[in-house]
């Protein structure tokens, strides 16, 4: 193998292996809540390797295995353990608590690392607000800025009597960085609404559309299976839409005719492709149709909007207009006499 394959496929097992342990195992309400959880599971995996490569293992080889026994490996294990747990709830339906959790341990611990000596730490207080901003509600993350803000005024004075966070220029830096993040993070949220508006709009104009249409119409996948059917097609197949979701379009055919090749157009997902069949009703009936096929794409997906019309009055039309050629042909060929037409 060559290495640049060997790289990729090394890229992708990561990838994947990252993916199945961020991912929730809980099914959540919507993609977005999924997405939220996925990123709070990832920040918690990031921070128990972190604390491995930067905490545990240097502290190891540089003192020994006697620095095993020792009070402050014990509180880091104890962290790792308690991160562990957050990030085990982080998976699951409730990774809300979860995401309060981390942000509030993250920031009180920020607080009583910078006391009393070490003020700069608190430049770390900013992470807390901004994972906040992401995860949870503005009103949540503004709750938060608020008690970083009390906490820095209140902490100093039953751990650190001879220290002021409140005079020193890092509360200053903290307060305007977390000002500027729920400025942004509130202004996402107008922008989400405005979207989510959007989106709506399209949608109930799309179904409008869609259900308006004269002609019977399906969407479905290249397997043909039917993700979206419209009044006109349940009308003339006689199922309720509910049951057609459960169908593939190639069910709506009569079994004589389901094992014609698949046309190209659901493998190509390009041009669109317009053909004669016959389909079948509940009731047994077949009726002759015209069905249009077009590819649509949606972000990386591809489904297929299919269009079907009756022919039955055209087929009638044409069976009759030969019939009158034949009988016309018949007349003039028996006929004793010329005929000239």
């Amino acid at each position: 193998m060559k290495p640049d394959k060997c790289a990729t496929a090394f890229l992708q097992a990561g990838y994947h292996f990252w993916q199945r342990i961020t991912q929730p195992v809980d099914v959540l309400d919507d993609l977005a809540s999924q997405r939220r959880a996925q990123l709070l599971a990832s920040f918690l995996v990031f921070l128990l390797l972190l604390g491995m490569a930067v905490g545990i293992l240097p502290s190891i080889l540089h003192y020994g295995v006697d620095y095993i026994g020792r009070v402050d490996f014990l509180v880091m294990v104890g962290t790792m353990l308690s991160i562990v747990a957050v990030y085990i709830l982080s998976r699951t339906r409730y990774f809300v608590v979860a995401a309060l959790l981390t942000v509030s341990v993250m920031s009180l611990g920020v607080i009583l690392m910078a006391l009393p000596d070490d003020i700069n730490l608190l430049v770390y207080l900013v992470v807390p607000v901004l994972l906040s901003s992401i995860l949870l509600s503005i009103e949540a993350t503004m709750m938060l800025v608020l008690v970083q803000l009390v906490a820095m005024m209140l902490l100093p004075a039953l751990f650190a009597p001879d220290v002021s966070l409140v005079d020193d220029n890092w509360v200053g830096f903290v307060m305007t960085v977390s000002g500027l993040i729920l400025i942004i993070a509130h202004y996402r949220n107008l922008l989400e609404q405005d979207r989510r508006g959007e989106l709506i709009g399209s949608e109930m104009r799309y179904r409008a559309l869609f259900d308006q249409a004269y002609d019977p119409t399906f969407m479905e996948t290249a397997d043909q299976e039917i993700i979206d059917a419209n009044t006109a097609a349940c009308d003339l197949f006689g199922y309720s839409r509910d049951e057609l979701l459960t169908m593939r379009t190639l069910d709506l055919k009569p079994p004589y005719t389901r094992a014609e090749p698949k046309r190209r157009v659901y493998s190509e997902t390009t041009g669109v492709e317009r053909f004669e069949t016959v389909v079948v009703k509940r009731d047994g009936d077949l009726i002759p149709v015209e069905i249009t096929v077009a590819p649509m794409k949606f972000g990386d997906e591809t489904f297929f909007l299919s269009t079907v019309r009756d022919i039955t009055e055209r087929k009638q039309a044409e069976q009759a207009l030969r019939h009158e050629r034949d009988l016309l042909s018949r007349i003039t060929d028996t006929s004793p006499i010329g005929i000239t037409i």
